[in-house]
């Protein structure tokens, strides 16, 4: 957690050093198994929101951009999700195809992000992404 001079939490950090803000700050007043009930929810409402904003942002920036800018989690819950919703659209509309070839587009600006420098944890997270791109790629395929 990270704690202001006067003891407000403002922020949640990963043990590989990414950190979440906090949605609403905290002071940790009374006992402490209430207050830490207090961070569990802050906690659960941050990564709720980091998902919330990220879902606007992904439709604002290039993929390859967006992936560099939110936490691991965030970014595969949100590529999940458009992955999911983009997917069932193609279908509807008989675009499969053409989606696949977007997938694929989108599976080499990874590639290419993933050969440049990148921070550990943001290689890390773009591991993951492409380990998942790569799976739903073949869910296509087949």
């Amino acid at each position: 957690l990270d704690f202001e001079k006067d003891l407000k939490i403002t922020a949640m950090n990963s043990v590989e050093g990414e950190k979440v803000p906090f949605a609403e700050h905290m002071y940790p007043t009374g006992p402490v198994e209430i207050w830490l009930g207090q961070v569990q929810r802050i906690m659960i409402k941050s990564c709720r929101q980091s998902i919330i904003d990220s879902l606007v942002d992904y439709q604002a920036q290039k993929r390859a951009a967006w992936v560099k800018c939110w936490p691991a989690m965030t970014v595969l819950a949100v590529g999940c999700t458009y992955w999911t919703s983009e997917g069932e659209s193609a279908i509807k509309a008989g675009k499969l195809a053409k989606w696949f070839d977007k997938n694929i587009s989108q599976l080499d600006d990874l590639t290419d992000l993933v050969r440049g420098k990148l921070s550990r944890q943001e290689r890390g997270t773009l591991g993951a992404l492409i380990v998942i791109d790569v799976h739903a790629r073949d869910v296509v395929t087949l």
